[in-house]
């Protein structure tokens, strides 16, 4: 790998987490403005839980809710009362999503590595 392919890889990865640290919450808000039309209600604040699922970066917050036994924070729900459980948000939930964040991309990786040989 060259310089330039190396300084290309890095703007990507910088752009990915611009794309998911700035503009996820706006762009989740906008579609769930769209399609639900009641925010504040139950309904959105579950989707808005489980859009969380798509978003690495808010897995601390989906932790929290889970290590505490609380409402998740931050998600519109926190208002609305019940366990994390009642939104979908388990340890077994938490568990198979981190590893398939962390296993997939990682299987990608070598599937695409030993293609290349």
């Amino acid at each position: 790998m060259n310089f330039a392919e190396a300084s290309l890889n890095s703007r990507r990865a910088s752009i990915r987490f611009l794309f998911f640290g700035l503009a996820w919450s706006a762009l989740m808000t906008l579609l769930e403005g769209d399609f639900l039309r009641s925010q504040g209600s139950a309904a959105w604040a579950a989707f808005q839980i489980h859009l969380a699922f798509l978003n690495p970066l808010q897995y601390v917050a989906l932790w929290q809710a889970v290590i505490t036994n609380t409402t998740p924070a931050g998600f519109g729900a926190g208002q609305l009362g019940g366990s994390p459980g009642s939104y979908g948000v388990t340890p077994e939930t938490l568990g198979l999503a981190s590893v398939a964040w962390v296993a997939i991309p990682l299987l990608l990786l070598l599937w695409k590595v030993r293609r290349a040989d």
